[in-house]
């Protein structure tokens, strides 16, 4: 396993705030609040969560990839 995989499991296994609202369209628009820009759409707030997971992990390798 590689440090950055480590670091990734970590930092996604972390308690992470989640909002999830509707927006003027009436899409649900879900954010972790301690991951500045990691939002998703979805057309429940199901499915919007379960993207949001995806951007959480693309977010996240990419802080770890950048040092961050």
């Amino acid at each position: 396993m590689t440090d950055m995989t480590k670091n990734l499991s970590y930092y996604e296994s972390l308690p992470y705030t989640v909002v999830v609202r509707r927006d003027e369209e009436g899409d649900f628009v879900a954010k972790i609040q301690e991951l500045p820009g990691c939002v998703a759409h979805g057309e429940n707030e199901a499915v919007a969560i379960e993207q949001l997971r995806s951007m959480q992990k693309l977010w996240l390798e990419d802080a770890l990839s950048a040092g961050d």
